[in-house]
């Protein structure tokens, strides 16, 4: 797809080239005129998640022409769309089990917060135009629009509920959003090794699915691995696992890259406001992990957002193995978002159907209640008055029955993805939408939500505004 503002520069740069007294007939000048002026449609750009969003921005692509891929290709960038004023030459890497197609990643540094940057990326065949956005330092004047989905699992040739078409994630794509959180199984291919199958399925999404996306502006992406990405299905919470296993590592620098570097989890501080969890449930082992999220959740911010594969409760089976790791995700995991204050609803998938829990809490006391009994005598409960964690999940995929289990609020078959609304003007408040695969609204929630920034940058007396309810964390509104 050709979008606007490339054709009328590409007509600029003919009109400006056939004005001058030059001989147009030779191979060279034609190859050269052909690159300036033609779409690059070999070029399938993405971007991940930076490890600062309001300064700097992580963009990548893939070349599918064989015959040149791997040469050395530009990035052209900058805030004003006919002055791109910033360069940078970038290498390429030849896709494993391939046919000569490369990966090409550039992280650039040292952008304006809140703006607009304006992007090319140049090779043989032309001109690949990109669109991104730096992140505010805080919501003071915005709100954010967060995407989440998992389990598409693409297959070719498969039918039913898998999202065996591109244009089934079209009503994704048309919420327009910030940032984009995939808790995995995009893919369905699971081997440790990759072969060309699962070349041929990753490029599929690359190419055809996330073109949706490439579209308008870059939404940044932030993704951990499902089962599927890392050969890992029968995954309980014990045994060995191996986090370079199948080429997640390979797409996605980040959380690759960011500490603690060579895992496929990480965490993300976006300003004052929101802190990304990307959590990883089958590359590494729960306890492991908790250690590490105990002291990276950050309860300085307004919202933390865990997002993961493997959900903590569900009302659904797959095997007994993943119960097993179920319980290993409570003991170690619960506790940690409940102390944080801050966590107000987590996000996972594998279970292949719609769960949405009711408020969960963690108490010291063996409650009257259903419980399920954690480490060091606590307990993990239903709040009575709303003040708690609700656990939505769990993939947009759906093919398996619920239960009527005693920690939902509703669990049903249907296809769906989330969108999370977080604004932070008076009063701050985080909404959760459950929307099904025809884009349609399924059911929405609202929670209040404390500030924790500066008065200055919220607009918002914090003292006068929240004084009154000491720690609060949830008040739940169904819309």
């Amino acid at each position: 797809m050709v979008d606007r503002r490339s054709l009328l520069k590409q007509i600029g740069v003919l009109g400006a080239l056939m004005s001058l007294s030059v001989p147009l007939n030779t191979k060279p000048m034609q190859e050269s005129l052909w690159g300036l002026i033609m779409p690059a449609e070999n070029i399938h750009p993405y971007s991940v998640l930076a490890e600062d969003p309001t300064s700097e921005a992580v963009i990548c692509w893939i070349d599918d022409d064989t015959e040149h891929a791997g040469d050395t290709q530009t990035l052209l960038y900058g805030t004003d769309e006919d002055d791109l004023d910033n360069e940078v030459e970038v290498e390429g890497e030849e896709i494993p089990a391939g046919d000569g197609e490369h990966l090409y990643e550039v992280e650039i540094t040292e952008l304006t917060p809140d703006t607009v940057y304006f992007g090319e990326v140049q090779c043989h065949s032309g001109v690949k135009s990109i669109e991104i956005k730096t992140f505010p330092i805080s919501l003071a004047d915005n709100d954010l629009k967060i995407l989440y989905f998992s389990d598409t699992h693409i297959n070719p040739g498969s039918a039913g509920d898998h999202m065996d078409e591109p244009e089934m994630i079209e009503p994704l794509a048309d919420e327009d959003p910030d940032l984009v959180l995939c808790g995995g199984d995009i893919v369905t291919g699971a081997r440790e090794d990759p072969e060309p199958d699962d070349t041929e399925e990753w490029l599929r999404w690359w190419t055809e699915y996330w073109a949706y996306f490439a579209e308008g502006r870059l939404p940044p992406l932030i993704m951990v691995p499902g089962n599927h990405e890392v050969d890992n299905s029968s995954w309980d919470g014990t045994g060995s696992v191996d986090p370079e296993a199948g080429y997640f590592q390979f797409w996605f620098k980040h959380p690759r890259d960011l500490e603690p570097t060579g895992k496929n989890y990480c965490e993300v501080t976006i300003g004052d406001y929101l802190q990304i969890l990307a959590l990883d449930t089958h590359s590494e082992f729960p306890d492991v992990l908790a250690d590490w999220l105990e002291d990276a959740i950050n309860e300085d911010v307004d919202v933390a957002l865990p997002f993961h594969h493997s959900p903590l409760m569900t009302g659904a089976s797959r095997r007994s193995g993943d119960d097993d790791l179920q319980e290993l995700l409570r003991e170690e995991w619960a506790p940690i978002y409940h102390d944080a204050g801050n966590v107000y609803a987590t996000f996972s998938g594998h279970i292949h159907t719609r769960k949405r829990t009711e408020p969960w809490i963690v108490v010291d006391e063996e409650p009257d209640s259903d419980a399920f009994e954690l480490p060091g005598g606590q307990y993990l409960t239903v709040s009575e008055n709303s003040d708690g964690i609700v656990g939505f999940g769990d993939g947009w995929r759906d093919n398996r029955g619920g239960s009527d289990e005693w920690f939902l609020d509703d669990i049903s078959g249907d296809t769906h993805f989330n969108v999370i609304h977080i604004d932070r003007n008076s009063p701050a408040t985080m909404t959760v939408e459950e929307i099904d695969d025809s884009g349609e609204l399924i059911n929405s929630e609202e929670y209040d939500v404390e500030v924790l920034g500066d008065d200055d940058q919220v607009g918002v007396d914090l003292e006068e505004e929240y004084g009154s309810y000491g720690k609060l964390r949830t008040d739940r509104v169904e819309l």
